[in-house]
């Protein structure tokens, strides 16, 4: 083998070389991305579940304390 084709070869390969590394780091990039968005998305559906807890605790309250009632509020009639 003589030398041109060894060099044409180590050329060829430090090329594949540089793509794959810019692939790479172009996947690590995306994979990051996709982290940072699936991170906010579950801040948010933890938020709206604390929100929703929060809300039910209060209605929780309000129907054991007397305020509002499923059935409505409750009329209370003079006596005779």
């Amino acid at each position: 083998m003589d030398t041109v084709s060894l060099e044409h070869q180590i050329q060829s390969l430090q090329r594949h070389i540089s793509f794959l590394k810019k692939e790479q780091m172009a996947l690590l990039r995306d994979l990051h991305l996709e982290i940072l968005r699936l991170q906010k998305r579950c801040s948010e559906l933890t938020h709206d579940l604390e929100m929703r807890e929060t809300q039910s605790q209060q209605q929780g309250k309000r129907r054991t304390t007397g305020g509002e009632v499923p059935w409505g509020p409750i009329v209370e009639f003079p006596s005779s």
